[in-house]
């Protein structure tokens, strides 16, 4: 029997002693699973590093999905521990995304804290060994706006919670800047949708990674570069105001009022002296490239 065939035994065993409610006898085939796991972080050519990750995801995922939830919360950080130091990088995201969709979609809130861990660490090993980061986002947002689709419950503020995260530690504008395009096109849909104050209560968080990469884009040195940033940011936030209005019928004016009014409601007094500089910014960047839907703003 190849590696491959043990490893693929293993898992089908697992999912069939937790169809039948064998939890010990799983947790056996999990175990055996760990073995091969030791040997691909030690080796990777000795061991098919991705195929282990991706049987442990499917019986991880196999265990929510039957509801043996007892068994998905004591074995997800070990599994983890066991496999996050495999040289498979693409791998432990796409375990990431789909251990994540099934917790979400099954609303099994008691694992959420354990899966923002995973996240944090897959974040810092992707940044220590120069991971990309784009196609974890990209699943990553679709998981988000499926889950936010059907509604903003603690699935959906964990899930944006977390992409935003994502954004935040990165140092690639490019990627941030692309990412942030495709997350407000989302928020447009769910404003559409739900309605734009219900769709702040999830998606206007990113009003504070605004502010965060504002302040960011500030310690750069003067130059080209700087003012391109800023004016990218503040474009990306001109261009949702107006869509956002487009879309749920609404004057841009209207949108505006109602994004500082609930930002003033929800931050912090030191949160509103940062923000303020940033949505100072964001007028006069309106005025001086959309002097006429400007003037209709009546704020001066």
């Amino acid at each position: 029997m190849t590696e491959d065939e043990k490893i693929r035994e293993l898992e089908i065993g697992a999912c069939l002693a937790l169809k039948q409610n064998q939890l010990e006898s799983a947790e056996r085939f999990v175990q055996s699973m760990f073995v091969h796991a030791r040997i691909a972080r030690e080796d990777i050519e000795a061991a098919d590093g991705g195929m282990i990750v991706g049987s442990l995801k499917n019986i991880l995922v196999f265990a929510a999905r039957n509801r043996k939830e007892f068994f998905l919360k004591q074995w997800l950080m070990e599994v983890w521990r066991n496999i996050c130091l495999i040289p498979v990088h693409e791998e432990l995201g796409s375990f990431i995304n789909s251990v994540v969709f099934v917790v979400t979609d099954k609303k099994i809130p008691d694992v959420l804290p354990k899966l923002q861990m995973i996240v944090k660490q897959f974040l810092r090993l992707a940044r220590f060994h120069h991971h990309p980061l784009e196609k974890f986002a990209k699943e990553w947002l679709g998981t988000t706006a499926e889950i936010a689709s059907r509604g903003f419950g603690e699935g959906s503020l964990f899930l944006v919670q977390c992409y935003l995260r994502i954004l935040y530690v990165s140092d690639d504008w490019q990627f941030v800047n692309g990412q942030l395009s495709s997350y407000y096109f989302h928020f447009q849909v769910a404003s559409r949708r739900h309605g734009y104050e219900d769709a702040c209560r999830i998606f206007g968080l990113v009003h504070y990674l605004e502010v965060a990469l504002w302040e960011r884009i500030g310690k750069m040195p003067d130059g080209v570069e700087r003012e391109m940033w800023e004016r990218r940011l503040l474009r990306g936030i001109l261009n949702l105001i107006c869509n956002v209005a487009r879309v749920t019928g609404r004057t841009e004016r209207d949108i505006l009022t109602t994004w500082m009014r609930l930002v003033t409601a929800n931050g912090g007094s030191r949160f509103l002296q940062r923000f303020q500089n940033l949505y100072s910014a964001e007028l006069c960047f309106w005025k001086d490239t959309r002097p006429n839907s400007y003037q209709a703003l009546g704020v001066d």
